[in-house]
């Protein structure tokens, strides 16, 4: 599950939608499931300094230690 810009399976709207699976909806086709990856994302940034969840590396230290 990630957010990117793409084309809506349901609406066709280009603007950021979240990736699913193989499934591609737009935050108002399907709100619970942006609302969801948003959350999981802003969770990853603030715990670890990216959105991909938990990386090594001197970039995501820097990252991770700033917002802390």
């Amino acid at each position: 599950m990630f957010l990117g810009k793409g084309v809506c399976d349901r609406c066709g709207a280009e603007e950021v939608i979240a990736y699913v699976g193989r499934r591609r909806q737009c935050s108002r086709c399907n709100m619970q499931g942006y609302a969801d990856i948003c959350a999981m994302h802003k969770e990853n940034y603030m715990t670890h300094g990216s959105v991909h969840g938990e990386r090594t590396g001197k970039k995501y230290e820097k990252n991770a230690k700033e917002i802390r």
